[in-house]
């Protein structure tokens, strides 16, 4: 009989560990923090998380993972007169499940997933104020790597990019609050 009290298991350092739980407990989108923009660091991820049994996708379906990109778009409702924030959180852990998605492809048909894909990569990278430069770099290269450009799809991603580089992210928020603006002429300061 075993001693229960005494097994002690020992396991050897599990590659990017600390990235790994983190984006667990605090959201996907912490890896994109966290790491560099070098693909390579990805795929070691994936593996971490696959020798882990993390399902990433969380059983989503392509069709799913889209959705909740888009639930990052605010709304308006016209009976309460306001404006509806949407799901910038959300949004932004989906990404790191779109990333699988592109880097371990699961077709069902391979001519339209690969459609939804680049229509995915587009609605990223053209809503600057959700995902930054290191997710929609991240992203794109993954893109590139897994399936390459047609000549048309090449210049609809490159007029996104203009004027933007890593210097100018600051992606530290998780939820985005209200929208204030005061104008100089305002008296109530």
């Amino acid at each position: 009989m075993f001693d229960t009290k005494k097994l002690e298991i020992i396991h050897g350092p599990i590659n990017l560990f600390d990235v790994a739980l983190k984006g667990v407990e605090s959201g996907y989108r912490q890896c994109f923090r966290c790491l560099p923009t070098d693909l390579s660091h990805y795929h070691t991820l994936f593996q971490t998380y696959k020798f882990l049994n993390v399902d990433v996708l969380s059983n989503l379906s392509i069709d799913q993972v889209i959705a909740n990109l888009k639930a990052s778009r605010a709304d308006y409702d016209p009976e309460e007169r306001q404006r509806i924030p949407g799901n910038k959180s959300l949004a932004r852990d989906t990404a790191f499940q779109l990333l699988h998605l592109i880097l371990y492809p699961q077709y069902g048909d391979e001519t339209k997933d690969k459609m939804k894909l680049f229509n995915a990569v587009m609605f990223m990278v053209s809503h600057p104020g959700t995902f930054k430069y290191r997710i929609k770099r991240m992203i794109r290269v993954a893109y590139e790597e897994q399936f390459g450009l047609t000549l048309k799809q090449r210049p609809k991603l490159d007029q996104w990019e203009k004027g933007e580089n890593a210097d100018d992210e600051i992606d530290v928020t998780t939820e985005e609050g209200p929208d204030y603006y005061f104008s100089s002429d305002d008296d109530s300061f």
